[in-house]
């Protein structure tokens, strides 16, 4: 079996798809949902270290 990231073991792979699975919908959702915001937080900070003088309605242009 192929794995889809070079840093994780076969089998640690086999088990996370598994516990994926096994989940139901709110709580895939509920993962997804929380992914979203952190990706969210890791731009506006990065937004924010590349134009410290923004206002808020600019970065959020930005």
């Amino acid at each position: 079996m192929n794995t889809l990231y070079s840093d994780t073991t076969p089998e640690a792979e086999a088990l996370q798809i598994e516990l994926i699975r096994q989940m139901p919908p709110w709580k895939k959702m509920a993962v997804v949902e929380s992914l979203n915001a952190t990706v969210k937080a890791l731009a506006l900070s990065e937004i924010r270290r590349r134009h410290p003088d923004a206002t808020p309605a600019q970065i959020r242009r930005l």
